[in-house]
């Protein structure tokens, strides 16, 4: 299962996440373990949109809720964990 964890190296703040609504920034303590599930989190509908879930490649070409904001749109799709875009099997 595709897992990225990190350890916090300093107090920090998370731009999202916290609030009642989820959009307001987390503070994270030196030490704490952030722990992101990419599985679950490229199936959200909240930003890929109803049936997030199926096999639709065709929604690359559709307009999804993943845009609408800066930072959803720059976070929200992680296939490489966020490093170089290169292909695994290169090698």
């Amino acid at each position: 299962m595709p897992i990225t964890e990190r350890v916090a190296a300093k107090d920090t703040f998370l731009p999202v996440c916290g609030g009642a609504q989820g959009n307001e920034p987390i503070f994270v303590t030196k030490g704490t373990s952030v722990v992101i599930f990419l599985y679950a989190m490229h199936r959200r509908s909240d930003l890929y949109g109803l049936h997030a879930e199926l096999f639709r490649p065709e929604r690359w070409n559709e307009a999804m809720p993943l845009e609408a904001a800066p930072i959803k749109a720059k976070w929200g799709y992680i296939p490489f964990h966020r490093g170089a875009r290169v292909c695994p099997g290169r090698k």
